[in-house]
C-alpha cells in the first residue's frame, strides 16, 4: 500500500490530530480537597483530550483504566484501536476494533475504523465488505466513500472505485479530495 494512501485512510477514519487544552492528570485528582476517583465518563473525557493533545501513551493508560472497570466499553476499545493504528501497530489495532465491532456490529464509524485497519493489515477484500456495510448504515458519510474508493483502487477494481469517488464528490461538492484519491 502506498504511504499516502495509509495516511489518508487513517485521517479519513477520524484519527486526525488536534490541539485542545491539556487534561487534568489522575495524580491531580488525589490532592486534598478534590473529588475521589474519576467516574468512567470523566476518565473517557480525559482520555479523548489526551488523544487530541497527541499524548498517546497517557491516553492509552486512561482507556485501559476504563477497560479494567468495564471490559466491554466500546469507546475505550475503539480509543485503544485508534492509538494502536496511529502508532503503526496494525495487529493490535485490529484486535481492539474487532472486539468493539463484536459488541456493536452496526456502528458505522466503528466499521469505518475497522475497514481502515483491515487495509493496514493487508486484508483488502474484507475491508471492502466492511466499508460497504458502513455505507449501508450511513450513506451520507463521505469519509467512508473515500476509504472505499482508495481500497477498491488498490484492489484494481477501477469502476467501483470511481463510483465511490464520485459519491464522495457529491457529498463534498466544494472539496477536491475525492478526485485526488484516484
Amino acid at each position: 500500500m502506498k504511504r499516502g494512501t495509509a495516511l489518508l485512510l487513517l485521517l479519513c477514519a477520524g484519527c486526525g490530530p488536534a490541539d485542545p487544552p491539556a487534561p487534568v492528570s489522575p495524580a491531580a485528582r488525589t490532592n486534598p480537597g478534590t473529588p475521589g476517583p474519576e467516574s468512567t465518563p470523566e476518565c473517557l473525557k480525559r482520555a479523548e483530550a489526551l488523544m487530541k493533545a497527541e499524548r498517546l501513551a497517557e491516553a492509552g493508560a486512561a482507556f485501559r483504566e476504563i477497560l479494567a472497570r468495564e471490559p466491554r466499553h466500546i469507546e475505550a476499545l475503539t480509543g485503544l484501536g485508534r492509538i494502536a493504528s496511529r502508532m503503526g501497530d496494525a495487529a493490535s489495532a485490529l484486535q481492539f476494533l474487532t472486539r468493539a465491532n463484536e459488541l456493536q456490529p452496526d456502528n458505522p464509524a466503528l466499521l469505518n475504523h475497522l475497514g481502515a485497519v483491515l487495509v493496514m493489515n493487508g486484508r483488502r477484500t474484507e475491508a471492502a465488505k466492511v466499508f460497504a456495510r458502513s455505507q449501508e448504515l450511513r450513506p451520507e458519510d463521505p469519509q467512508v466513500a473515500i476509504n472505499a474508493a482508495l481500497n477498491l483502487a488498490d484492489l484494481n477494481q477501477w469502476a467501483p472505485a470511481r463510483e465511490q469517488a464520485r459519491r464522495a464528490a457529491e457529498l463534498l461538492p466544494k472539496d477536491p479530495t475525492p478526485w485526488l484519491v484516484l
